[in-house]
């Protein structure tokens, strides 16, 4: 009996040790989570240095993929295709309110472009 009181003890300490923490509150709603990393300078850009940042500004569809990008500021307007090209191809976890997949509207997209020295 000694011995069966410790080993319960260890396996139940075990089981709740190993427990995923508990589901967030329903009426929270998810952080979005980008998948993917930040685009490479375009070649141009890389050969003049140029360093810039581009703000935008999507929606999260239900899926996780960003929609309606626009930009809201550049620094260099030459960065503004391949900015959005970037923002139109990132993907993030799905958004989820109350467990259910919904759509995160004017999520900002920041892209920093900067050449490794």
């Amino acid at each position: 009996m000694k011995r069966v009181i410790p080993a319960t003890l260890t396996l139940l300490l075990a089981a709740c040790a190993t427990q995923e923490k508990p589901p967030a509150p329903a009426d929270d709603m998810s952080a979005s989570q980008p998948v993917q990393t930040a685009p490479a300078s375009p070649e141009p850009t890389a050969q003049n240095n140029a360093e810039a940042t581009v703000v935008m500004k999507a929606d999260i569809s239900k899926d996780g993929h960003n929609v309606n990008c626009r930009i809201i500021s550049s620094e260099k307007p030459d960065l503004d295709d391949i900015s959005l090209d970037y923002c139109r191809n990132e993907n993030y976890r799905r958004p989820i309110k109350n467990g259910v997949p919904v759509i995160e509207h004017d999520h900002l997209v920041t892209v920093k472009y900067h050449v490794d020295k």
